[in-house]
């Protein structure tokens, strides 16, 4: 698969977020920086009885943010806009809890039994046209997003959006930032003239991304900015069958294991069946494992360094302030800073 994904090799670029004020027809200087979802509805003449002026709207989603994280010391921008503006303080995400099953609600206002957006990976019966002949397939894909579409009536969501409702009053609108949710906001915008979708593919070279309309593409070459946004690496592509997915922690809890071991040897979870089948003189159950990395190397079975287990601290105290802004009021353990 000769796109972006299949050359996701690890380039660092953290996400940035643009925000594009007057889009379509006078778009300014792209600079708001995002890190998960975030979409934009700009005005071309809606007006309120309040003001004659035309005006933005903006909704921005940090996709995975917990509200609890937003504070002085690690999101200090985000915590003034939330004191000085609007705190829902009892606001949830739907489950399951994942990626695009929210983004199809934000998208439209429904809940996922109208959507049938369960999940990032979903079972659709039959696949499609080959590479992607599986009927088994991920929504964090343009390509996908769009055989959806055709297979079921053009708006596999079969709700209408809130894009689609503010582009039919005449609004100029654009969703910006990860691939998968952002296009689900507009998921029917798939040729450049309607919303403008902007995600992790646009413009970049070989790739399978959506098309920008010319006078986009210019007026963000115009302000300075690269034609395509910043490689996010492996973290924003979950694998494939030849492709490792993003990093994920994992401790080794052991009497044999090494202490303040770290291992640059790359490991995945077959690893682990790898592991038990190595110590124990197993056969390989498939191909995938049998050719995985055993972590041998984190082990001393000669000498076990910790056959007398290491003393741990004590749980520390939660404040009363940290139990009472979690909505604790037993079992502190539950609410740690």
């Amino acid at each position: 698969m000769q796109n972006r994904h299949a050359r996701l090799l690890g380039r660092g670029g953290g996400a940035k977020a643009v925000m594009i004020e007057r889009m379509k027809k006078t778009i300014g200087r792209l600079a708001l920086g995002f890190s998960a979802a975030t979409l934009l509805a700009s005005s071309a003449g809606a007006q309120t009885p309040q003001s004659s002026a035309p005006h933005n709207v903006l909704i921005f989603v940090a996709d995975g943010l917990r509200s609890q994280v937003v504070d002085a010391t690690t999101a200090p921008a985000l915590q003034a806009v939330r004191d000085e503006g609007v705190d829902l303080a009892n606001s949830h995400s739907l489950f399951p809890t994942i990626t695009t099953p929210n983004a199809s609600a934000i998208a439209t206002g429904h809940r996922l039994g109208d959507t049938g957006d369960f999940g990032n990976v979903l079972y659709f019966g039959t696949g499609f046209a080959p590479p992607y002949a599986s009927p088994i397939q991920p929504l964090e894909d343009d390509t996908v997003l769009g055989l959806l579409d055709q297979r079921y009536g053009g708006d596999y969501l079969h709700q209408r959006s809130l894009l689609e409702a503010a582009k039919a009053k005449g609004w100029n609108t654009a969703a910006i930032g990860k691939l998968g949710p952002t296009a689900i906001q507009a998921v029917t915008a798939r040729d450049g003239t309607g919303t403008i979708v902007i995600d992790d593919l646009t413009n970049f070279p070989g790739g399978d991304g959506l098309p920008l309309a010319k006078d986009v593409t210019a007026a963000i070459k115009a302000a300075g900015l690269p034609a395509a946004p910043p490689d996010r690496g492996l973290n924003s592509y979950p694998g494939a069958y030849n492709i490792t997915g993003m990093r994920v922690p994992t401790v080794v809890v052991s009497p044999y294991s090494k202490p303040k071991a770290v291992t640059d040897v790359m490991h995945d979870h077959t690893s682990i069946t790898r592991f038990i089948e190595a110590r124990f003189g197993l056969p390989a159950l498939t191909a995938r494992d049998a050719n995985s990395a055993p972590p041998m190397e984190v082990f001393d079975f000669q000498n076990p360094p910790f056959m007398t287990p290491p003393t741990i601290a004590a749980t520390t105290t939660v404040p009363a302030a940290v139990l009472s802004q979690c909505g604790q009021s037993m079992a502190p353990t539950t609410c740690q800073q």
